[in-house]
């Protein structure tokens, strides 16, 4: 029987996510069953649907809106909206994919009607006779960008732009060129899309050859704010960084106890410091963050440009703050020999390590010292060292701590994976002199388990104390997914045994790989087929750490949502104050932009570290390297270089001693005449003989 009220619950779910996909297992969650029954919930769908309210595509539902009017405009069977991915235009390939909330469809090069990367589109649906999906593309409903960064061509007499992004495929005419010249990296404002897409000079930044103005280039691209609003540096401007008595006396007062941070040795926002005070029968492990919330109110302009942002960017002698710099940098970061205010989580531990007591307070600390990594690492490793010798027994003990609370995390089912970063070494002239591949030291361990401690907690007290809040999440992987690498794997004598506890299978394969060649390669393959962490207000806790609760709270420097959670934890902990500061309908919307601005802060990251290898490696065209395949596909083997962390690419048709055909189950290419094959895991000795957006290889020898 069709019902109303469940009919206002669908509708108001719906307007508020309108271009969401909803199965029907979704709505009745929203549905309450005491109430109402699942045949009611069927019924009022099927009027919903008949009522042109409800949109229903592959056993799916979404809010009708002007796709009806596509629909009839262009007598389609199948309409959707979804976003261009034109990545395989990038590596000259002759389609693209729309993704959508229902599936990702297939579009040939001459259906795309001259869409561009990331546009969002209206694609018609169609099947061939075996069945297989693909699209054309009607309409771009929505352009992504308006202005393109590239480079100025002078071509036939005329100026024209080839964007950086070589995903946007196009070319475009310089209507107004501005005083720009050739060879000059501008931005493009597009006046135009159609017969021949072109635009105005309306921004020069420089000479396209420049590192430094290739890296602006890719900031450009990314839309990442340079500069805060005035009224913003107002703002932090008239705060006031001088500490009142009255607001010490309502605080736990840690200036008396040893602390330190250990960061990188190029930080300048120091988001946590560690304490660490031992007696006869336990351990109180403290993990101080920067108190932020206190000098930035939700109301206060500075933390509504917090919100456009999400996060800082990270990029080689390059930080672009969520917050400026005089909070970052100075008034809030845990600086040594100043007085600071932090949130500090309290963790009591028994000396067999289990935890026996947990609080978080506001506090007070004044830093003893400021480490780096490095300065830790040569301690631990019996190197040269400027460490205090009364920070010593202090350095052991916070050790032996992280290394048994690194067991614990493993019974847990903590995932490990063994992905060095590249690190850019540079001269006094910031030029590029080598690139090394990070390594994830007893340092760099011992913070992330201390702090993990505090965000652990701080996830499963919030979950008690407020009504929603926002959770770091990691579903489960896909099981298909799963099974496809231990089909692959099976191929290398690899053992990848499936069974309920996931946790626990990925932890053996990764465990019977680790320190081998393998697992420069397997490592990457296993963590592509997991889902992507992202912050939910939906508890779905985090597979990768085998935790129930988690939730960002010891970066609120750098991270939106670590400065939520702590509005949050002195509102409803220290304040034991019920009313909440932030709306369910707010916490999703910081929760979902976080979630996107990380993916952007990621791409645009990865972006800056390819143009800097490839800038590195133009002086290294017809040297000679050793590399593993770590990748093949039906056009390319893809090889990762022994001594410096590049990658690059050697084209199969370059292949000419034997016809080659990929097994895609195997990931095996091979020869069919004299049965020379490639695997993955191999090793070549390759030579550099191109750098262009990719690096391309030869090989010299197997």
């Amino acid at each position: 029987m069709y019902n109303e009220i469940i009919e206002t619950i669908i509708l108001k779910e719906l307007k508020q996510n309108p271009d969401k996909y909803y199965s029907i297992q979704k709505l009745k969650k929203l549905i309450n069953f005491k109430r109402h029954t699942y045949d009611q919930l069927k019924e009022t769908l099927t009027k919903m649907r008949k009522r042109e309210l409800l949109l229903y595509i592959n056993k799916k539902y979404k809010l009708f809106d002007e796709l009806k009017a596509k629909q009839k405009r262009y007598k389609y069977k199948e309409t959707l909206i979804g976003t261009v991915d034109a990545t395989p235009l990038a590596r000259d390939k002759s389609y693209i994919f729309v993704r959508t909330d229902v599936e990702d469809i297939y579009v040939d090069i001459e259906d795309i009607n001259g869409s561009v990367h990331e546009d969002t589109v209206v694609i018609e649906v169609k099947k061939d006779k075996r069945d297989r999906k693909s699209g054309k593309i009607l309409e771009v409903k929505k352009r992504k960008r308006d202005n393109i960064v590239g480079d100025i061509i002078e071509y036939n007499n005329k100026f024209i732009l080839i964007p950086d992004n070589s995903k946007i495929h196009l070319s475009f005419n310089i209507d107004k060129i501005n005083n720009a010249k050739n060879g000059q990296k501008v931005i493009l404002k597009i006046n135009n899309w159609i017969n021949g897409p072109s635009g105005d000079v309306i921004e020069i930044l420089g000479k396209a050859s420049d590192p430094a103005i290739k890296i602006l280039g890719v900031i450009k691209h990314f839309d990442i704010p340079l500069e805060f609003p005035k009224d913003v540096i107002k703002e932090v401007n008239l705060i006031n960084e001088n500490i009142t008595q009255h607001e010490i006396n309502k605080r736990y007062d840690f200036r008396d106890i040893e602390t330190f941070t250990i960061d990188p040795s190029s930080a300048k926002d120091f988001d946590d410091a560690i304490s660490l005070v031992e007696n006869k029968d336990e351990y109180i492990i403290y993990t101080h963050i920067a108190d932020v919330s206190h000098y930035v109110n939700i109301k206060s302009k500075i933390f509504e440009e917090a919100t456009e942002r999400c996060n800082s960017f990270y990029f080689p002698k390059k930080v672009i703050p969520m917050i400026p710099p005089r909070l970052s940098n100075k008034i809030c970061s845990l600086r040594p020999n100043e007085d600071k205010l932090v949130l500090s989580v309290i963790t009591r531990m028994n000396k067999k390590f289990d935890i026996t007591d947990q609080r978080v307070v506001e506090g007070i600390i004044n830093s003893d010292y400021r480490f780096n990594y490095d300065e830790i690492d040569n301690y631990f490793n019996n190197k040269e060292h400027n460490i205090p010798d009364g920070v010593n027994n202090t350095l052991d003990t916070m050790l032996k701590i992280s290394n048994n609370l690194n067991k614990k995390r493993y019974i847990k089912g903590y995932i490990h994976f063994e992905l060095p970063e590249v690190e850019f070494i540079f001269d006094d002239y910031g030029e590029i002199i080598n690139l090394n591949r990070s390594k994830e030291t007893d340092s760099h361990k011992l913070i992330e388990n201390f702090m993990l401690l505090a965000n652990e907690y701080i996830a499963e007290l919030l979950s008690k104390k407020a009504k929603a809040t926002i959770f770091r999440i990691h579903d489960t992987p896909d099981y298909r997914k799963l099974q496809k690498i231990k089909n692959i794997l099976s191929n290398y004598d690899i053992d990848f045994y499936i069974n309920k506890n996931l946790n626990q299978c990925v932890q053996n394969v990764l465990y019977n790989i680790c320190g081998k060649d393998e697992h420069r390669v397997f490592d990457k393959m296993i963590l592509r087929s997991l889902r992507k962490a992202k912050y939910s207000i939906e508890n779905k806790g985090h597979f990768g750490l085998g935790d129930k609760f988690y939730t960002h709270f010891t970066s609120p420097i750098r991270r939106l949502c670590d400065l939520v959670v702590h509005h949050q934890i002195k509102r409803f902990v220290i304040q034991k104050n019920s009313k909440p500061k932030f709306s369910i309908e707010d916490l999703k919307r910081m929760s979902y932009n976080s979630s996107d601005q990380e993916v952007k802060a990621m791409q645009a990251e990865r972006d800056v570290n390819t143009k800097n290898v490839n800038a590195f490696m133009k002086n290294k065209i017809g040297e000679e390297y050793i590399g593993i395949i770590f990748n093949i596909d039906y056009e390319n083997i893809y090889v990762e270089l022994d001594d410096i962390p590049v990658v690059g690419k050697i084209e199969i048709k370059s292949l000419i001693d034997d016809i080659y055909s990929l097994d895609k189950l195997s990931m095996i290419l091979h020869g069919r005449k004299i049965n020379n094959n490639f695997k993955l895991t191999d090793k070549l000795l390759v030579k550099i003989i191109n750098v262009g957006n990719e690096i391309t290889f030869e090989i010299v020898k197997k």
